[in-house]
This record gives C-alpha cells, structure tokens and sequence, in this order.
C-alpha cells in the first residue's frame, strides 16, 4: 500500500489540470471469488481486501474495504459477500500497481432490500452473527418513547443474558411432616440445561433453580 505523504497547497494552474484530467475517478465493482483461492477476502496489517472485478470489463482489482465511522479501532464493519455490488474510488485514476488502491466506498443493495424496511425505521440484518463490542464502557440501547432501556455493562447494572448463561429462576421450597399414617412426599428437579436430575432430601430444605438461554430466544427486555 502506497504512504501518504504531507498535504499541500494546490494552485490555479494545478487544480485546473486536475479537473480536466479525463480518467475515471470512480466505478462500480462485483465481490468476487477468484479461481482457487480460499477465501474472496483477506485482512492484512489491519485493512480488509476484497476481491472485486471491476465492470462493466471486469478488470480484477484487490481493493480496501472502507468502513462506517472508521479509524483507529472504530467503527462499523460488514464485509460484502460474494456477489455484492459496491462502488469504488480509485485514487488518482491509477489501476497500476504502483498506483492507489482501489476502496469500496459504498455496498449497494442489489435487489435485497429487506421486506421489514420502511422509511421509520433503522434495520440491521445478517443473516450469521450479529456482535457489539464495546472496548471501554457500556453498550445502551434506550426507546425513551416506551419507557425500555437495555443496557449491558457490569456492577448492579441490568444485562442482557446471552445463550449459555445461567438466569435464577429463584428456589424451590418445600415443607412436610408424617403423619399418623406415615405420609410421605418426594421432589424431584431436573435442570433444563441436561444436568442430572436432583432428588430433595427427607425433611425440609431448598434448592436453587438455575436454567440456561435456551436456543430460539429471541429478545429479552429490561426496564
């Protein structure tokens, strides 16, 4: 990848030349898959490159992977799958190795426009994981209209569980005496998360409850 070097001042005489220069400055590529490669994507010191033709002649083109409120560290990031349109800046005009490398500015729909989208609302689709990483404080979602706020963070602060993590369903208590008949009761828990079933003891006691997020889930709300 090409260092950039200082800003300068441009002059009549140069931004005049520039703007005739007849190149094109920008294009519109296709995510592609090259013939035995593992993989269309590689990150390399901290860029992604895609493989992309660049159309409509196909030129094949390694380009960076340009980000949503990137740099340093942050940002939003999706690499586009293997048939995604995108648009291209290409610095300078210049395809030649020693010239810019190409970046994908832009991820076009391509006729996948989710049914759920409308002009009210802000959607979020994948079709694999989803993750939010927050490296220093809390992660808040907050809808001030109906009064819900999900906030992930640690101390006494509410948490959105995840599958796999333990929720308390509180105790399971139980009291009982025999009579002059010699009644009798007997308890039986058996966890959801496949552990072996517990028997309670002859007399009075507690057990604790705990089960796991089961797979489906699919919201939790806080208030």
């Amino acid at each position: 990848m090409k260092k950039r070097g200082g800003a300068k001042t441009l002059d009549v005489p140069e931004m005049r030349e520039l703007f005739a220069d007849p190149r094109t400055w920008t294009g519109l590529g296709l995510v592609v898959k090259r013939q035995g490669e593992d993989s269309h994507f590689e990150i390399v010191d901290g860029d992604v490159l895609v493989e992309v033709d660049l159309m409509p002649e196909g030129t094949p083109l390694l380009c960076r992977l340009g980000s949503l409120a990137g740099g340093a560290g942050r940002g939003l990031w999706r690499i586009p799958p293997v048939g995604t349109e995108v648009a291209l800046v290409i610095p300078g005009g210049d395809l030649s190795e020693t010239g810019g490398d190409p970046l994908i500015v832009g991820v076009l729909s391509t006729g996948t426009i989710d049914a759920d989208l409308n002009g009210d609302i802000l959607l979020l689709v994948n079709d694999k994981a989803v993750k939010i990483k927050s490296t220093g404080e809390d992660v808040i979602v907050d809808a001030p209209a109906s009064g819900k706020k999900v906030l992930l963070g640690g101390g006494t602060r509410k948490k959105v569980a995840r599958m796999g993590d333990d929720i308390s369903h509180g105790t399971l208590a139980f009291n009982f005496a025999g009579g002059s008949g010699g009644a009798t009761l007997s308890v039986t828990y058996t966890p959801g998360d496949g552990s072996s079933a517990q028997s309670l003891p002859t007399g009075s006691g507690t057990i604790t409850l705990n089960e796991e997020i089961a797979q489906g889930s699919n919201k939790v709300e806080s208030e």
